[in-house]
């Protein structure tokens, strides 16, 4: 089907001053913030479980669990951070088209709004694999 209207092909009216990089970095603020975490406390945690102990060697262990916990703060405030900066980027995107209803988008205007939802779905679900990381730092001692 061939449209004629001529805004059809329009970029989003409010586009330009929507960063798309702020929008990249709400949606992948959860999932970089989950392997950081991830890397960490298990390249920390498994070479103290293994029995060489080097991290032990480096730091005491007080100094070792609380850069596990900071780990697990950092991760999960991170996360929380980029939901919200994904959550305005979609809040923002949908004011642009303000004639349409909330579930439609104006033309142009797919890509920021599916970008920013997918940023506010990955940071809940991220969010919870970062919470499990985190019960395990605190029940299991280096």
């Amino acid at each position: 089907m061939i449209t004629t209207d001529a805004s059809a092909g329009q970029p989003e009216p409010r586009r330009g001053r929507l960063n798309p990089t702020v929008v990249i970095a709400g949606a992948s603020a959860a999932p970089v913030l989950w392997l950081a975490q991830m890397l960490l406390s298990y390249g920390l945690s498994a070479d103290v479980c293994s029995g060489l102990e080097w991290a032990t060697a480096l730091m005491t262990r007080t100094a070792l669990r609380n850069t596990l916990y900071a780990c697990d703060a950092i991760a999960t405030c991170g996360a929380l951070g980029g939901g919200l900066i994904s959550y305005r980027s979609w809040h923002y995107a949908g004011d642009a088209a303000a004639g349409l209803p909330r579930d439609a988008a104006a033309p142009g205007q797919g890509g920021t709004l599916f970008l920013a939802q997918w940023g506010m779905l990955s940071s809940l679900w991220f969010l919870g694999a970062i919470a499990f990381n985190t019960i395990a730092s605190i029940m299991i001692t280096p």
